[in-house]
């Protein structure tokens, strides 16, 4: 493991070779194989897109992650590709990936946000906030009213990034949700719309739900 540190931070892409047989050999451990992965993506050596759809171990999205982190433009357009292909962890990872290094992918997340599975629609929310892509109010509306709080969450961070006036009244709803998570969100996301802080100073004196009124006067600075 220290050789493949060292060969890491010299650039020694003349070890690629050698690299490759350690992969492939009975002997390699799987912290070897994780290390091993990232260092093909860092070197930008293509066969690392076979190897980490079927890895030799079961790779975590942690190491997903380092992985991709290390990927070029290139790499990562030939990943999407075969996204599919990927198991649960590695798309996660990936779809992560796309908000952390901004990359513009507006059609592929939303294609995820039709995913039947929740945790893809959360990162793909997640993702679209962190790049600030917007989502039109009725779609959203779906997310902002779903009956799991994550993907509440999500929805609402992500109206935030909207600054549609007109999502005030769905977060408006959010502030009573039975998660405080989402009632958080929500409150922080109609702060920074037109219009916001009023919406807030109302729920502070008039919402009928309590916990409405707690976090509204929470991001107003109020006490009482």
């Amino acid at each position: 493991m220290n050789a493949l540190f060292l060969i890491e931070d010299l650039q020694m892409k003349a070890m690629l070779s050698e690299m490759e047989q350690l992969y492939r050999s009975d002997r390699v451990t799987k912290g070897e194989v994780a290390k091993l992965l990232a260092i093909f993506a860092k070197f930008d050596y293509s066969p690392v897109i076979s190897y980490v759809l079927e890895p030799k171990y079961e790779l975590t999205e942690f190491s997903y992650r380092v992985i991709f982190g290390h990927m070029s433009e290139r790499l990562l357009r030939r990943l999407k590709k075969r996204f599919a292909e990927l198991p649960p962890a590695g798309k996660y990872a990936f779809i992560d990936m796309i908000g952390i290094r901004r990359r513009e992918e507006r059609l592929f997340l939303l294609e995820q946000l039709a995913s039947e599975e929740l945790e893809i629609r959360v990162r793909a929310l997640k993702a679209m906030s962190e790049i600030g892509i917007p989502l039109e109010a009725p779609k959203l509306e779906r997310y902002l009213c779903s009956p799991h709080w994550q993907e509440r969450l999500m929805a609402a961070r992500l109206a935030g990034k909207c600054r549609e006036e007109r999502l005030l009244p769905l977060l408006y709803e959010r502030l009573a949700d039975r998660s405080f998570a989402v009632r958080s969100e929500a409150a922080a996301a109609i702060a920074r719309l037109p219009g916001g802080r009023a919406v807030l100073h109302k729920a502070a004196r008039t919402a009928v739900d309590r916990y409405a009124r707690d976090i509204a006067k929470q991001w107003l600075g109020e006490e009482g």
